[in-house]
């Protein structure tokens, strides 16, 4: 029962985080990919993640939710890769 009421707890985050956020892969549109408590979030672009990572720390707030920034990690796919970008959640540098 717990991994149904934890699936009902963040599906409002799940809703928010692919309204607006996201990309295309081949003909599918994603915004985040969650599995058990890990939650990939995909943005064609640094702003875009940017926005959609203050998103789910708000959400945090609201919801008494921690992320454990130690374990958060960015990674760019493409030939183009943003000089100097730096990525926060919660205020604190993502690596």
């Amino acid at each position: 029962m717990s991994p149904f009421l934890f699936n009902v707890y963040v599906d409002e985050l799940i809703e928010s985080c692919i309204s607006g956020f996201g990309c295309y892969i081949g003909e599918s549109f994603l915004g985040c990919i969650m599995y058990a408590d890990d939650l990939l979030l995909l943005s064609p672009s640094l702003s875009g993640i940017q926005d959609v990572t203050d998103l789910c720390s708000e959400y945090a707030k609201v919801h008494c939710l921690v992320y454990n920034v130690k374990k958060t990690c960015c990674a760019v796919i493409g030939k183009q890769r943003p000089v100097n970008a730096q990525l926060f959640l919660e205020q604190q540098v993502v690596t």
